[in-house]
């Protein structure tokens, strides 16, 4: 079983058993997590996490291994309204979608990241380049080994 932290709605998880997921309300916050993950605009659970100190991405109830020098994300405006996050493992374009970003309008008055409304940036700022994704798996270790200290 992977534990993402769901990025989409606080005190929520989305749990990977069998490459199927399902979303829990859980107010534990010391629940021990694999990665973290939201859902897309076209409804799909979109995610990262470490297994066994591997990077995978999930998405459409899919896995992808993908070594941290193998996986390229972008998320670019292709319109003024308008963006594209593409992920592609090993040269295989595994997820692409051109979506509207949420923009909260008040933005204008208080200060607020535009990442924090959407997840799909968030991913994509977490899987900007190989060193940005082995921090993430590095991360993920660091909560691991926290959680279970007699692993070390």
């Amino acid at each position: 079983m992977i534990t993402l932290e769901n990025y989409s709605k606080w005190e929520s998880y989305i749990i990977i058993e069998h490459n199927n997921y399902s979303i829990k309300e859980d107010k534990n916050r010391h629940r021990e997590i694999q990665g973290v993950g939201g859902v897309s605009e076209d409804g799909q659970v979109v995610g990262i996490y470490v297994e066994n100190e591997e990077l995978n991405f999930f998405y459409n109830n899919h896995s992808f291994l993908a070594r941290p020098e193998k996986l390229v994300c972008k998320n670019e405006y292709v319109s003024s309204s308008e963006r594209c996050f593409n992920v592609t493992i090993e040269g295989k374009e595994i997820y692409n979608i051109i979506y509207k970003p949420y923009i909260d309008p008040g933005m204008i008055y208080y200060d607020a990241d535009p990442e924090e409304f959407d997840v799909l940036l968030y991913l994509s700022r977490l899987m900007k380049d190989k060193e940005s994704l082995k921090e993430f798996m590095n991360g993920m270790k660091l909560i691991k080994d926290r959680k279970n200290p007699t692993n070390n």
